[in-house]
């Protein structure tokens, strides 16, 4: 659950760092190795942690209060990039958290110090329509070709990509995998909806409904609290649509990550977004 508004702009974390760096162009562009860094004099290790936080984030802008009576905090992004499993990409949104230091008649006055800092995690599958194959982590070499490639970087100018939390890559691949499952054995024929507590159109099945609102770029966040039986696994997908559709696939353990036969039941209804 957000407590800051995706309207607040972001801001650099950390301020008037200036570090000159002494490698190489090449050095840089490959990084250092872990015999170098661990190495390293506290002083020179904590300059250099801290300008590689700097490198990763996104330009900042202004700060403002969004729906809130005033400041709370700020929340900037990291570059996208790649993960161990191709075709998935990630993106961190750090929240830094504003707390008064004193009471004024309005919030407004307020002086305000940082107080701490939150991570959420976001991915989006650069592949759109393919599942992602969980066994392809197996090969360590092309897991890091993974990671650095270029088709996640370049996300970083494109506002259009939609971009979903998760809190490690194995839930995205679960979930991604999971919503791709389930609508196409819905469209097989081969599922039926277990429950519908979802507004449907007129005329409208529930399936219909789930095939109509289930796509890869609703997802907004993921559930927590889903309930299966012993030997099977389930997501629970919130999704972005005027109805808020909350879709719960349960799906068996058969492979690395559920396929159409592996899908058990299907759930939909609506979840509530508190703010």
């Amino acid at each position: 659950m957000k407590i800051i508004s995706r309207g607040v702009a972001a801001i650099v974390l950390i301020a008037g760092i200036s570090v000159a760096w002494s490698a190489s162009t090449c050095a840089a562009e490959k990084g250092e190795t872990s015999r170098a860094m661990v190495a390293l004099s506290a002083k020179a290790a904590d300059q250099k942690a801290k300008q590689d936080l700097l490198s990763i984030l996104q330009p900042s802008g202004k700060f403002t209060k969004g729906n809130r009576v005033a400041v709370t905090g700020a929340y900037m992004r990291t570059v996208p990039h790649g993960t161990t499993m191709k075709g998935l990409c990630v993106m961190d949104e750090l929240t830094l958290n504003y707390d008064s230091t004193a009471a004024k008649a309005k919030p407004m006055d307020e002086p305000l110090r940082p107080g701490g800092l939150s991570v959420t995690h976001l991915y989006h599958a650069a592949r759109g329509a393919d599942y992602l194959d969980d066994r392809r982590r197996a090969d360590r070499a092309a897991s890091i070709g993974n990671i650095w490639s270029r088709d996640c970087k370049t996300l970083r100018s494109d506002e259009t990509v939609a971009w979903f939390e998760a809190e490690s890559v194995t839930q995205a691949v679960d979930a991604i995998n999971a919503l791709h499952a389930a609508t196409d054995a819905l469209r097989a024929g081969k599922l039926e909806v277990k429950s519908c507590d979802y507004p449907l159109r007129q005329g409208e099945t529930c399936s219909q409904a789930i095939l109509r609102v289930a796509r890869l770029d609703k997802i907004g966040t993921l559930g927590n609290n889903c309930q299966h039986a012993a030997g099977q696994s389930c997501v629970e997908l919130f999704l972005d649509d005027a109805q808020s559709m909350a879709l719960t696939v349960v799906f068996s353990l058969n492979n690395n990550s559920p396929t159409p036969e592996d899908v058990i039941e299907v759930r939909a209804g609506v979840y509530v977004t508190v703010t």
